[in-house]
Formats: C-alpha cells, structure tokens, sequence
C-alpha cells in the first residue's frame, strides 16, 4: 500500500512540473488561498473590500484604502490588499471607461466617451468636474456590485473546496486503513 501511494504522489510531482510556468504560478497562489486560516465569511469579506478599493479611480490609495476598509469591518488585511489588484496596468482603460459611461448614465450627465473632443489642456479643464464626479459616482457603484458578486462567488468558492478537502483527506485515511 505505502509503495502504491509514494508513487502515485511521485506521478504528480513530476506531471506538476511539467505544467507550464503560469499554470504553476496560478495553481500556488489559488492553492495559498484555499489555505488561509480563518473563517470563509472573513475571507470572503477580505476579497470583496479589496475588489471594492480596487476599483476606485486612486491609484495610489487602492491599497491604503482596502487595509483601512479591511481593519474597520475586521478581516484579512493582506488578502484585501491581494484583491485590489485585479486593477491592473492593464485593465484600467476598459474599468474606468466603464466606470465613467455608468455615472454619467446614472448622473444623466451631456457627456459621453462618443461626445469627448479633446484636443488640449483647456477642454480638459472645461470638463473636469463633470467628469470627476461621473467618474467616481460610476467608481462607486461599480465597486460595490464586483464586490458583492466577489463577496458571494469567494464564499461559495472557499466552502466549497474546503468541503471538498475535507472529503479527499477522510477517503485518503479510510484507503489507508
């Protein structure tokens, strides 16, 4: 029996390691998340405060933002802060631009993304804001419907995989009587 489980264990080993890179990455980082310590309410909180911080137009405070958020509802500081990051570098054009058409559709605001015409400094200032406020009310709005579909979607995610481990290692003892 115990040569029939170093092998298999072996087997899995060396088919990891064949994965490409990325794979490896992803599958460390999720595997790190299902191994949070703590309550899955509290994670699950954790990710919708970052989701929601992170989806502010503040570059430089989504951070600062999710660890105030995530101290005063008492959750993970560190997984909020993970969280903000699904703003990326490269996901700021198309979450602002949609974070800007909601406000300026629930502010009924004259402008629009096929409306601009910039062409200087001074049409900026002529909109600025407007625009800011479309921006940020859109920032707002959006933030907190990703963060409650993050909220429900991560809390229906930890338990569930935590179910699921919990199975794996009951069948893995019963096999090993």
């Amino acid at each position: 029996m115990g040569n029939y489980r170093t092998s298999s264990v072996a087997r899995k080993v060396v088919s990891r390691r064949l994965q490409p890179s990325w794979q490896r990455y992803w599958r460390y980082w999720f595997l790190r998340l299902m191994r949070i310590r703590g309550k899955s309410i509290v994670i699950a909180r954790s990710v919708a405060i970052g989701v929601f911080a992170g989806s502010l137009p503040l570059f430089g405070l989504q951070i600062a933002i999710a660890v105030l958020l995530a101290y005063l509802f008492r959750s993970n500081k560190f997984l909020a802060m993970g969280a903000t990051w699904y703003s990326n570098p490269l996901t700021y054009a198309p979450l602002y631009l949609l974070n800007f058409q909601v406000g300026s559709l629930l502010l009924q605001t004259s402008q629009s993304i096929d409306t601009l015409k910039i062409q200087s400094w001074a049409d900026w200032q002529q909109l600025g804001q407007e625009l800011i406020i479309a921006l940020l009310f859109g920032s707002l709005i959006v933030g907190a419907i990703s963060a409650m579909c993050a909220y429900f979607l991560c809390l229906f995610l930890v338990r569930y995989l935590r179910r699921y481990r919990r199975l794996n290692r009951l069948r893995s003892k019963t096999a090993d009587r």
